[in-house]
């Protein structure tokens, strides 16, 4: 259902005004995480990931908000919990979050997509997001490297 706003006035008796302002479902749009974004996070930390989303005016339109990791559902993987989707209504709009709660980082966690996923019968959006590792890893594997690179140039 569509609302529609009109208004009709007169101004200096001679022009005649008229605005129609029609606000209809919206698409979903994810405002939280950013879109294609790099998280560090240290290896065994727990840590949530939030997902926000404008929805647009509060209507009967069905709509869904889920995580996805590396294509498959949070339910496959045992060290992830989805929290419950909550909605916040202000005015007429409607906002969704949703939260994934990572029990512990694991390596098979870093560098895979996880997706946040807002759908309704008006549209869809996404927000993928990749773990990375913290600069402590990175810098000490960078340092394995050259050290495992220097002992084979010296043997």
């Amino acid at each position: 259902m569509c609302l529609q706003y009109t208004y009709c006035g007169i101004l200096t008796g001679i022009i005649f005004i008229l605005l129609e302002i029609s606000c209809c479902f919206l698409s979903p749009n994810i405002t939280e995480p950013p879109k294609n974004s790099f998280w560090e996070v240290k290896l065994k930390a727990a840590i949530d990931l939030q997902c926000s989303a404008t929805v647009g005016v509060i209507s009967e339109d069905i709509v869904e908000m889920y995580w996805l990791i590396d294509g498959n559902f949070t339910y496959n993987y045992q060290n992830m919990r989805e929290g419950n989707m909550t909605n916040v209504t202000r005015g007429e709009l409607l906002y969704l979050n949703s939260v994934l709660h990572i029990l512990e980082v694991l390596p098979e966690n870093y560098n895979i997509p996880i997706k946040c996923i807002v759908s309704s019968t008006s549209g869809g959006d996404t927000s993928t997001l990749y773990l990375t590792s913290s600069g402590y890893v990175k810098e000490m594997s960078f340092f394995l490297f050259l050290f495992l690179f220097l002992f084979m140039l010296i043997y």
